[in-house]
This record gives C-alpha cells, structure tokens and sequence, in this order.
C-alpha cells in the first residue's frame, strides 16, 4: 500500500486591559528562570564547558528541576545542532550535561557572498518559491564545522494542492550546496459544539465579542479558520480562511460532514485537548509562551484546505486540514492527527530534530506518540450518528470510510504492529534509501514499536540479545517520551544518541537503577539500539 504522510511544514490578541505591574506570578516566574539560567551558567563555567560560547535558549522548570537548553556560537554565528542541556535537580545539584558541544577552534572563513546572495540561490534551485529567509551557521559535517547559509524556503502557493518546504545548506564559502531535506513533514466563554469526530462537545471554549460568538480559543489562544476549500495565491497565504462565527454559543448543529462547523468544531476541541495534555508537563502551548511568539501571535488551526485534499500538516505556525477525498479519506482532523501536527510544533521548538534520516524518524515518531497518548487519554469519543471512536494503537485510522472504526484493520501507521502498514520495529529492518528524506516515515516505526513495548510490555521478534521487556504504563513512558524530546535531544541526533536521550529522562524523572529506567534501556536494546549510558 502506498505511504500516506501526514505533513509537518517546519521553518521555521486579545486586547484587554493592562497594567504597569507584573503579577507576583510572573515576578516569582521571571526570578526562578534567571536563578536557573545564572546557576546553570555557573555550573558550565566550573566545568568548563565553553560557557563563553553558549547563550541560554530555553529553559523549562517541572517537579523533577530546571533543564536549561544553550545554543553555542563561535564569534558570534550559531553552530547548528550544538545544543548544550544542563539538568539541575531539586536538590540544587547538577544531574549531567547532556547535548553537543563542539570544542576547539575552527578554520577561520569569511563568506564569499552574503544572506540575500543564498537566498536568491536557493530560490533558483528551487524554482517556485514563494517565501525563503537564511541564517550563517557553522554547520557539522563529519568531524567538521563549515560555515554555511542554512536557507529556510517554501512554496505556500499551492496552487496545486501541494505545499512544499525545504531546508537547503549552502557553504557560504564555495556555493556548494552540502545538504538538504525536505521540511513538508508530513502532524473567553464556553457553548456547545457538535463535530463529525468528536460528536457533542459541552463546555466548548469559544469567544463573545459584539454579540458575536467565535471560534476563539481565548485561555489556550487558538483560533479555527474555514479556509473554503480554497488555496493560496502564488505569492502566499493572504489570510488564514474565515474565522468561524455564530449567532449564538452552539457550532455544528448537525455534527456531519456536510455541516461544515462540525469539521471546525473537531479541529478546534482536539487542539484544546492536546493542549491541555501538554499543560501536564508545564508546556503552555506550542511555544511555551500561550501561543504569542507564533507568526499570527496565536494558535490557528485551518479547516476545509483546498479541493479533495489528502492530508495535514504544521507549517510552522498553523495547523491545516485537508476534507480528505471523499471516497477513501475523510477529513484530516482526526484527533490523532491534530496530536501529531502540534507534537511537531513542540517538537520545533525545543530538540527542533531535523527532518531527514534518523533524527527525521524520531521527529515523526514523537508526533505519533503523542498523537496516540492524547486518544488514550481522553477514551472513547461518541461521533456523529452515534459512531463510537475508541483509542488504539492505529494513526489515522478514523480517517478511512472503509474502516470500522471500532475495529480498524487499516491506518496511515500502527504502533502495536509496524508490520501492519509497511515499516520496521527493529534497527536491522530500517531504511536505508534516499526517499522520503531517508525513511522518516518509514523508520519511525522502530521508536514507535518500542514505545508500544515500554508501555505494555513484551519482545521484539528480531531481538537477539533474549532482553524482555516489563511495561510501565501509558503515563511514565509518556513522561519519558517528552522529557527526551524536549530536554535532552537535539537537532542532528541519530537513533543511538536519541536512545541516550530516553535513558537520561528515565533517570531524571524516575532515578537511576529505577525500574523505569531499566525497562527504557530494556526496550531500546530490544530493539536493536543499546543505549550506551548505563539506567
């Protein structure tokens, strides 16, 4: 069967009254991240780990402590993928120093041609581009930092239904393009609505402003937009669509597919869900910033996008919804789906994993994860027509009119038998092509399965080393799963450095030597990848 990817397009108010005091929140806030930040500075400075090089990115504080995420520069310019992560406990001392630091000095380049020089370049090998913007970095290649233009370009015209993004590396010294990859990665007040998928939703957060209600998200900072079975222009997006509105507080009277606010209606309340998952770990919206350093300075959500469209996916700051063709695919806004396009919005935002090859599978395979966590989660949504929408282990299996969906036998990805659609649970089974950006989609059924087996327990059939695995529930290997996400990966990693990642979560969540640890390490040496820090 031919692979369907869900997309992920990677780069990448409301008005009220305000007041010259900050909220003893926000103070206490402000004042424990730039503790944290000044204690993890400290620490680098007494190890000696090339403080002088790093600036403080991201810092997110849990019960566990405060993990600050540096970025490192040499003279000024960003090297790619050289994230450093200090992980503070409770108790005030420093657990480890995970990421990758580049030491020593480097050649020294001046570029040959400048920012809009790459730009134009990568628009000419592109041909069709609508939008580009480039950074100098120093770019890893081998044991090697190059100076190179990293140049962020897409097409948002659409015109043929077929967004596109890629990220292309030129070496800003000789105009040799060293790498590229393909960045489509393909995841107020309250009423009632009634949503296709969803079926009856009370308590649906919406907005009230002028006697007029709209799908406006206000605590979460998320709006849902028809986009009118239209496309964008050949010079971009205009507009996100038509906000959707009401008279009064109920949206998507009827909750089918010919009631277009009952698509909405399922966007917009699976969005809220995902984040009120992600609020369990302290992550306040996709950003961590309720949602306000987007590109729209809220959440949007984009329904009803083009004709017969067959799919979904993130660009950076929006999530859009294909209505599916209508004869094989309904429409994209299955709640798996919606977990896995904003899991790549969070996912950008902090291990930001590249999209190709290996650190590209684990990107997807995060998204996954997430995407089934969230059904799990949340249990058996009645739909429209009284349809019954249990959780599984199954991506995108609601979005199929041949399916039952109470016992789906198809999915764009399943996580309890990879085998199932095509893709490998085992490292001796990966792909090793060139297609799909080495596998992306294809590969990440190894951390998908093995994420099955951390949760519910069991072998792998290609295991050689006779290791079983013990489950330990839905809700640590979740915890474990973010925490490796979000504090530990980084960009370039590959299977064997993401496995590391999992194992230092374990063990900064649940201590070293715990059962959840070992079971970690137990599940990646199933399959086929044995971490090399000890649980």
């Amino acid at each position: 069967m031919k692979k369907l990817s869900i997309s992920f397009l990677v780069a990448a108010f409301f008005v009220g009254l305000t007041f010259n005091t900050q909220s003893a929140f926000a103070q206490q806030s402000d004042n424990q991240s730039f503790q944290a930040e000044s204690k993890a500075q400290s620490y680098l400075d007494k190890k000696g780990i090339g403080a002088d090089r790093l600036q403080s990115k991201d810092i997110i504080s849990d019960e566990t402590g405060n993990h600050v995420r540096f970025s490192q520069s040499i003279d000024g310019i960003r090297v790619y993928g050289g994230d450093v992560i200090t992980h503070e406990k409770n108790n005030g001392k420093f657990d480890r120093t995970t990421g990758e630091l580049f030491a020593g000095d480097v050649p020294a380049a001046v570029p040959s041609f400048g920012k809009s020089e790459a730009v134009n370049f990568a628009r000419r090998d592109f041909w069709d581009a609508t939008d580009a913007i480039s950074e100098l970095v120093y770019y890893p290649q081998g044991s090697e930092l190059l100076l190179a233009y990293m140049v962020d370009v897409k097409n948002t015209d659409e015109v043929t239904d077929n967004p596109r993004r890629e990220m292309i590396v030129i070496n800003a010294v000789t105009g040799e393009i060293i790498d590229r990859w393909d960045n489509l990665q393909t995841a107020g007040t309250t009423g009632t609505g009634y949503g296709f998928y969803a079926g009856q939703v009370n308590n649906f957060p919406i907005d009230l402003t002028s006697g007029k209600y709209t799908m406006f998200d206000v605590p979460s900072n998320g709006k849902t937009y028809d986009f009118a079975n239209k496309t964008c222009f050949i010079f971009g997006c205009s507009s996100n669509g038509t906000l959707f509105t009401s008279t009064d507080n109920i949206f998507g009277t009827t909750g089918s597919l010919s009631d277009r606010q009952s698509v909405g209606v399922d966007a917009h309340f699976f969005s809220q869900k995902t984040l009120d998952y992600f609020r369990t770990f302290g992550r306040n919206g996709i950003d961590n910033n309720n949602n306000l350093s987007l590109k729209y300075k809220f959440m949007v959500s984009r329904t009803h996008y083009g004709s017969n469209y067959n799919n979904a996916y993130w660009d950076g700051s929006a999530m859009t919804y294909g209505d599916g063709d209508g004869t094989t695919y309904r429409p994209f806004d299955a709640f798996d789906v919606v977990g896995h396009e904003m899991t790549h919005g969070i996912t950008e935002r902090t291990s930001n994993l590249q999209y190709q090859n290996e650190s590209g599978a684990a990107n997807e395979s995060f998204s996954d994860i997430f995407g089934v966590v969230i059904e799990f989660k949340t249990g058996t949504l009645t739909g429209s027509g009284g349809v019954s929408y249990p959780s599984d282990w199954w991506i995108g299996e609601d979005l199929y009119y041949s399916n039952n969906p109470s016992n789906p036998t198809r999915g764009i990805r399943n996580m309890s038998n990879t085998h199932a659609e095509g893709d490998p649970d085992h490292y001796s089974e990966r792909y090793t092509g060139t297609s799909d950006n080495g596998g992306v989609h294809t590969n990440s059924g190894i951390q998908n399965y093995l994420f099955y087996l951390l949760v519910s327990g069991g072998t792998n059939h290609k295991d050689t080393t006779g290791t079983t695995v013990t489950g330990i529930g839905l809700d640590a290997a979740a915890a474990i799963a973010f925490d490796a996400d979000t504090k530990y990966c980084t960009a370039t990693d590959t299977y064997l450095k993401v496995a590391n990642a999992w194992v230092n979560a374990a063990k900064n969540r649940f201590t070293a030597g715990s059962v959840q640890a070992q079971q970690t390490y137990n599940a990646w040496k199933a399959a086929g990848i044995t971490p090399t820090v000890a649980p």
